[in-house]
């Protein structure tokens, strides 16, 4: 039955694909595929080279090749990293070649060679019992999780709710009365969320506000990034064993800066003549990991952005009103870097009383062709800031090939941004070096 549903899943597949291309008109479909439509059917004979191609089908393995003989296209991934749909198709195609008593029992094997012997047992009680079983347990599991308690939200998870939903104070506390009414107290008072709330900013001590600027030092921002993280992180710390080598932590960021014209101006006059709010220069970082290496050089993570490329981990450094400049980029550049220098490690002091010490890695990777040419001191856009070949050179790519490469910018800002116009010409050049990292 398995095989007779396989071999009309192909056949039907096959009838679908040919339609499509006739745009689903009838008419077209048979006068494009006559010969097909007139050929003999032998049932028989195509149902035995169904079976013969699932055989081989089961022996190969896909291949992520990108060579002459390989297959070609996108590298088949693991079901476990594959997205929703994707684990849907798959679940759909497996279950078209096999019956359900197979899935189950080859789940059952899995689980429990996975170390879930609990999960195997519970699909065994519910699958290879009496017909009204899965009925009961099902029963069963919604009564006790009607009879479960109420949960109250800690101060944290409210404000995170507050800040996701853009809810106000007076909403806020409308909901949480109307909660207490219906006797599931599940929100904390509002002053514990504005206790909450403050603990979310660093210390003022290292703020500095000016009518045009406002800005904060780089050890007292990564200082109280680092705390933030390993106070979410408290159950992961105490889960490690006490042979890790926890004493030494490193928190990987990258920093970058930008200006950005166009916005609303304001009557409000500066106490300066010449300054306004329609330009703002932004320095910004966003913590990526946070992770411990052992003397044998595993790595072990404690916490990673699983948004890097989001603004809901950006942290400002400082904004200005100011236009973004040559000289402004270099000096605020230069400034970073000197903070960066002079960092020192951040003591953190766990429950358990073990002193963890947190050091950075700071990488200059938030910024544009702009900046990078900036930097590296080219005068046009037009020129690749990592050799300095003008758009004339980009056509000869023998030319290209000896020129030099500046290794500290293309090691430093290369990994940020890569110029769209001279991205060929690079790759083949670092590609025949021996250089090309990326």
């Amino acid at each position: 039955m398995t095989r007779l549903k396989a071999f009309n899943y192909k056949f039907c597949h096959s009838v679908y694909s040919r339609i499509d291309k006739c745009g689903r008109k009838i008419e077209r479909f048979q006068k494009e595929n006559e010969g097909w439509l007139n050929q003999p059917f032998n049932f028989e004979t195509k149902f035995h080279q169904t079976e013969s191609d699932d055989e081989n089908s089961d022996d190969q393995q896909p291949s992520t090749s990108t060579g002459s003989g390989g297959a070609r296209g996108r590298p088949k991934v693991a079901f476990s990293e594959g997205s929703s749909r994707t684990k849907r198709r798959r679940a759909a195609e497996l279950s078209q070649k096999f019956e359900a008593e197979e899935l189950t029992l080859a789940a059952k094997k899995g689980l429990k060679q996975e170390g879930n012997p609990s999960a195997a047992t519970l699909i065994s009680e519910a699958v290879f019992t009496t017909p009204t079983r899965p009925q009961k347990m099902l029963k069963a599991w919604d009564s006790s999780q009607k009879t479960q308690s109420v949960v109250p939200l800690t101060p944290d998870q409210a404000l995170s709710l507050m800040v996701e939903t853009k809810e106000s104070k007076h909403s806020y506390l409308i909901h949480r009365a109307t909660a207490k009414n219906q006797f599931a107290d599940i929100y904390p008072s509002y002053h514990k969320i504005r206790d909450a709330k403050s603990r979310c900013y660093p210390n003022k001590e290292g703020q500095t506000i000016t009518e045009t600027s406002a800005e904060i030092r780089l050890q007292d921002l990564l200082a109280h990034t680092t705390r933030r993280i390993l106070d979410l992180q408290k159950p992961v710390i105490e889960n490690l064993s006490h042979d890790d080598d926890l004493n030494s932590i490193t928190l990987l960021i990258k920093w970058g800066c930008d200006g950005s014209t166009g916005h609303s101006q304001y009557k409000q006059v500066f106490s300066e003549s010449g300054l306004g709010d329609g330009d703002m220069f932004l320095t910004s970082l966003v913590p990526l990991q946070l992770y411990s290496e052992k003397p044998g050089g595993d790595k072990v993570i404690i916490w990673q952005n699983p948004r890097p490329s989001s603004t809901r981990f950006c942290r400002p450094i400082r904004f200005q009103f100011k236009k973004e400049t040559t000289e402004l980029t270099v000096q605020e550049t230069t400034d970073i870097e000197e903070q960066i220098s002079r960092l020192i490690p951040t003591k953190y002091i766990t429950d358990q009383n073990r002193e963890l010490s947190v050091s950075y890695i700071c990488a200059m990777t938030m910024i544009n062709g702009k900046v990078c040419n900036v930097l590296s001191d080219t005068s046009s856009a037009q020129t690749c800031y990592i050799c300095k070949a003008t758009p004339r050179q980009m056509n000869l790519i023998h030319e290209v090939m000896e020129l030099p490469v500046n290794e500290e910018i293309r090691d430093q800002y290369m990994a940020s941004t890569r110029s769209t116009k001279q991205g060929h010409f690079r790759t083949k050049k670092e590609k025949s070096s021996g250089r090309f990292s990326r």
